[in-house]
């Protein structure tokens, strides 16, 4: 690679983030951003000392963010020179951060990640505290800037923000570029690994060239006015003119077991199509009495045995929307994402094999996949499924 082209794909880590940053200061996660950060000892030089970055969060907190392509020890010993300095003058900085492309390659990754093991097991002495990628970066910057909310809301803006992400990912013009192998070595892409493990996942090949990438969160409402399956619609078309439509349904969790899905017992008889009188009788004492501890022997006994003739038609409509109301090409999902933060597991799956992992290991109650309760002040009224995220 030549001194131009690694100038310019440095140029392009850059760029990355700052368009990180600029979508959180347009969230309101973070107060302001700078470029070019420089402060230095008043009686000697003032500008001494540099970051790429410096962000500025509502409780006046500052981080420092310097992005980099290749992780060299002469190049992190500057950074820590720097780092060390500014905090001795700037007391509000109480992070500074090496970042990285999530593209970067093998070698170099081990490179960072043995840095930063370093640096959390306290083997040498740092200014730096992390060495770590863009999508940590993230993270860390979200986590931060949800800090002032409950739990409650956190989750529920964690899960808004993460369909944003995939979003941005997919319509990302570099990750295009990248995938089409145009200006390769000048590129870094916006957390590329997850854009190419997504379209291979769709079953686009690498060979395959494409045109362009839309993808949209904003998914219509079903015509009850409730939430789609599909959190995202995506609209891909190659350079042989295919056009394609791949709808997502996303979960971002640490948790094992989460709500899936909630309706009226007479919903679940409708759409599975369920004409046994006694199942019938079954799923409405269910709803009634509110989960399989309340209810009695012989209903258990009649969900036990006769409710998992249903397994497949259930999953295709709890987790994909399948036989429920809406429009297949936009309501409906096809694919689905799950990823934990805790662990770093990011997986995608068609909705093929992810069935197929749901039902050849039968998890949940009544010989089903799903875990039968009902929602808060939604008891007789109402019956909700937890499904277990499957990586």
């Amino acid at each position: 690679m030549s001194n131009l082209e690694k100038a310019l794909k440095g140029n392009s880590a850059v760029n990355m983030v700052d368009s990180l940053l600029n979508n959180f200061k347009k969230k309101n996660y973070i107060l302001s951003y700078d470029k070019g950060y420089k402060t230095g000892y008043s009686n000697i030089d003032n500008r001494q000392f540099y970051f790429q970055f410096r962000v500025i969060f509502k409780d006046y907190e500052e981080w420092l963010i310097q992005s980099t392509t290749s992780i060299r020890s002469d190049r992190i010993d500057i950074q820590q020179w720097r780092s060390y300095h500014i905090k001795e003058n700037n007391k509000r900085v109480t992070k500074t951060i090496i970042v990285y492309p999530d593209s970067i390659s093998d070698e170099e990754r081990t490179n960072a990640e043995r840095y930063n093991n370093k640096i959390a097991n306290y083997e040498l002495f740092s200014s730096i505290d992390f060495v770590i990628s863009l999508s940590e970066l993230y993270l860390l910057i979200e986590n931060k800037g949800l800090e002032e909310f409950s739990s409650g809301r956190r989750l529920s803006l964690k899960g808004n923000n993460y369909e944003e992400l995939i979003v941005k990912i997919l319509n990302d013009q570099e990750n295009l570029l990248m995938w089409n192998e145009t200006f390769t070595n000048t590129k870094v892409g916006y957390q590329y690994p997850y854009f190419e493990k997504i379209l291979l996942t769709f079953g686009i090949k690498k060979t395959d060239k494409i045109n362009r990438i839309n993808a949209t969160n904003k998914v219509p409402k079903l015509p009850s006015g409730g939430s789609p399956k599909a959190d995202i619609n995506v609209d891909i078309v190659l350079e042989n003119g295919l056009s394609i439509r791949r709808n997502i349904s996303c979960k971002n969790t640490s948790k094992d077991w989460v709500s899936v899905h909630e309706y009226p017992a007479e919903s679940f008889i409708y759409v599975l199509n369920i004409e046994d009188k006694e199942l019938v009788n079954a799923i409405n004492e269910l709803q009634e009495k509110g989960g399989p501890t309340k209810i009695s022997y012989e209903t258990l006994e009649t969900l036990n045995k006769k409710l998992p003739n249903h397994n497949n038609n259930l999953v295709d409509w709890v987790y994909s929307g399948i036989g429920g109301e809406g429009q297949e090409e936009t309501h409906w999902a096809n694919y689905f994402i799950n990823y934990n933060e805790l662990t770093k597991k990011f997986e995608v799956y068609d909705l093929f094999n992810y069935k197929k992992i749901l039902l050849e290991n039968i998890e949940g109650q009544f010989n089903t996949p799903f875990k039968w309760t009902y929602p808060s002040g939604g008891k007789g009224k109402r019956i909700q499924l937890k499904g277990k995220v499957k990586f």
